[in-house]
């Protein structure tokens, strides 16, 4: 059945099979007083939306968005969650890159921000590639436990024994 001009009515029915839990019953509450305003489906999406556009001071939101980022989180998610914080508070998206960066756990803020471009004006584009280097970053198990950068050894790869040859220089070690 897909295709073609469904009645309205039978949109709204859709839209209610996709819903589950409280959203489902909230929705089957609602929707008789909703389709008696306008019965449309963008009319009743816009209703149920009503109920998350919840308006957050300025202040209070860079407070949350400058919280360190929940580890059960991703980086997608934590992203998603700076852009809806910001679009509710009237931040900027501006405010997105800047908390993303302060919001990062500190064994990643490092690496994070030498790739930070002030020039750039493209902001949330910028936020969501560095929320990628951020997933690279700790998939490199470069972690909370082994923020050095070098590797489990505790190498770094410079400057470890000898050259090749056994000596130093031109030396091959053997009294030659």
């Amino acid at each position: 059945m897909s295709g073609g001009n469904w009645p309205k009515e039978l949109k709204i029915l859709a839209l209610s099979g996709k819903l589950e839990g409280t959203a489902l019953i909230y929705f089957e509450k609602m929707v008789p007083g909703w389709t008696a305003v306008s019965n449309t489906l963008e009319y009743v999406m816009n209703s149920m939306l009503m109920l998350y556009i919840t308006p957050i001071p300025s202040a209070k939101g860079i407070e949350l968005m400058s919280k360190e980022k929940d580890p059960s989180k991703t980086w997608p998610e934590h992203y998603q969650y700076l852009v809806y914080v910001a679009e509710r508070s009237g931040n900027s998206e501006q405010c997105v890159l800047q908390c993303l960066c302060k919001s990062s756990p500190a064994y990643i803020r490092s690496a994070m921000l030498t790739r930070l471009n002030s020039q750039r004006i493209d902001h949330l584009q910028q936020a969501a590639e560095l929320a990628s280097f951020a997933i690279e970053h700790e998939a490199s198990n470069v972690g909370p436990s082994n923020g050095s950068g070098g590797s489990s050894t505790g190498r770094t790869g410079r400057g470890h024994g000898r050259h090749t040859g056994g000596g130093y220089g031109g030396q091959s070690g053997r009294g030659d």
